[in-house]
């Protein structure tokens, strides 16, 4: 059993017992810290591009109605005239 020491512990002569000691593995769902950096980056720029999209959608629906009330106001007074 190493407790970070590393063989210290051995040199001054104090026994661990390591016969039932157990080798334990990440399993494969294990993330490093490199891997959730990158999952964490992936998401933000997904949501980012959803949500700036969200706005392009929303401001371009803004300036055709501006336009479209603009268009309809030029009918109506080209209407009158005649």
């Amino acid at each position: 059993m190493d407790v970070g020491l590393g063989l210290a512990i051995e040199n001054t002569g104090l026994y661990m017992d390591t016969r039932k000691d157990k080798i334990i593995r990440p399993n494969k769902s294990y993330f490093s810290s490199k891997m959730w950096a990158k999952e964490r980056e992936d998401t933000t720029l997904y949501i980012q591009c959803r949500v700036r999209s969200w706005f392009a959608r929303k401001r371009a629906f803004q300036l055709r109605k501006i336009r479209d009330d603009k268009d309809a106001e030029l009918r109506r007074r080209q209407e009158e005239l005649q």
